[in-house]
C-alpha cells in the first residue's frame, strides 16, 4: 500500500438534485467506513498497550493473570472483528459504488428530461404506447426511464463510450481516472455476482495482470476509503460539467463546503482548490 496524504477538496456551492442526493448518502457511507477503520486501529492499540514492553510488569501474580486474560480476550475480539470486517467492508464498498451508479443514472435522466432532443433514437414506439400517455411530457418521461434503465446495465467503459458518442459528454476525460472507475465498478460486480472472486471478465475489463482467476479480490480499509473518496470527487466534477453543458437546474449544496480526501501524491499548492 502506497503512502497517502490528506488534501482539502472544495465542494461546489451548488449542485444538481442527483448530486445532492449522492453527497448525502456518500456522507453516511464515509461515516460507517471511518468507524470501521477507527475500530480496527483501536483494537490494535489496546493489544499493543497491554503487550508493550513499555508497561512495567506487576510482581503481583493476580495482576499478571488479569493482564494476560484481558490480552487474550482482546485478541479473540480482534480475530472476530477481522473475520467480520471483510464482508462489512465489501458491503460498504458496494453501497458506495451503487450510490455513484445511481447518481449517474439520475443525472442522465435529468439531462434527457431537460433536453428531450437528446432522446432521439431509432427505437420503435408503438401507437398504443403513444396513445396511452396523455401528454408529450408523459411520453418523454417514459422514453427517459426506458433509456436510463438500459444504460444502467452497461459497464462503465460502455456507458462512457455511449455518452461520449451520443451526447458528446465524457464521464472521465482522464484515461487514468477512467481506468480507476472501471476497476472500482468491476470490483463491485465481483462482490455482487461472484462472491468477490476474480473471474476472466474482471481481468479482461480491468487489464489487471497481478491477479489470477479464482483469487479473492484484495481489500484494504484505507484503499477502500481512497476509492470511495475518488467516487465522491468524480461525481461532483461530472455534475459541474453536465450542469454547465446541458443547463441543468442546480440548488445550494447543503452537505458540506469542503472535505479532506486521501491522495497518493502530495497536492500542488498552486492546484489546490
Amino acid at each position: 500500500m502506497g503512502e497517502h496524504f490528506l488534501t482539502q477538496f472544495k465542494l461546489p456551492e451548488s449542485v444538481t438534485d442527483p448530486c445532492l442526493r449522492f453527497l448525502k448518502y456518500q456522507e453516511e457511507v464515509l461515516e460507517i467506513l471511518l468507524l470501521l477503520i477507527g475500530s480496527e486501529k483501536q483494537s490494535k492499540a489496546v493489544q499493543d498497550l497491554l503487550a508493550g514492553t513499555h508497561i512495567q510488569a506487576s510482581s503481583n501474580r493476580d495482576h499478571l493473570l488479569a493482564r494476560e486474560r484481558i490480552l487474550k480476550d482482546s485478541q479473540i475480539v480482534e480475530r472476530q472483528a477481522r473475520r467480520l470486517a471483510m464482508p462489512i467492508l465489501e458491503m460498504i464498498f458496494s453501497r458506495a459504488v451503487e450510490n455513484f451508479l445511481t447518481f449517474a443514472s439520475e443525472l442522465m435522466a435529468a439531462i434527457y428530461t431537460t433536453r428531450p432532443t437528446t432522446l432521439r433514437t431509432s427505437e420503435t414506439i408503438t401507437v398504443e404506447e403513444v396513445l396511452s400517455y396523455g401528454t408529450m411530457d408523459d411520453l418523454i418521461q417514459l422514453l427517459t426511464e426506458r433509456k436510463v434503465e438500459r444504460l444502467s446495465y452497461k459497464g462503465m467503459q460502455d456507458l462512457r463510450n455511449y455518452l461520449n458518442e451520443k451526447l458528446n459528454f465524457d464521464l472521465f476525460p482522464d484515461p487514468d481516472c477512467l481506468s480507476r472507475a472501471v476497476r472500482i465498478v468491476e470490483t463491485r460486480n465481483l462482490i455482487t455476482h461472484n462472491r468477490g472472486v476474480v473471474n476472466r471478465t474482471f481481468l479482461r475489463k480491468t487489464g489487471n495482470t497481478s491477479l489470477k482467476v479464482g483469487m479473492p479480490v484484495p481489500f484494504d480499509p484505507v484503499e477502500v476509503l481512497v476509492d470511495v473518496e475518488f467516487l465522491g470527487v468524480s461525481a461532483t466534477e461530472i455534475d459541474e460539467r453536465a450542469a454547465s453543458k446541458f443547463t441543468l437546474r442546480r440548488e445550494p449544496n447543503t452537505v458540506a463546503q469542503s472535505v479532506l480526501i486521501h491522495t497518493c501524491e502530495k497536492a500542488d499548492p498552486e492546484k489546490a482548490h
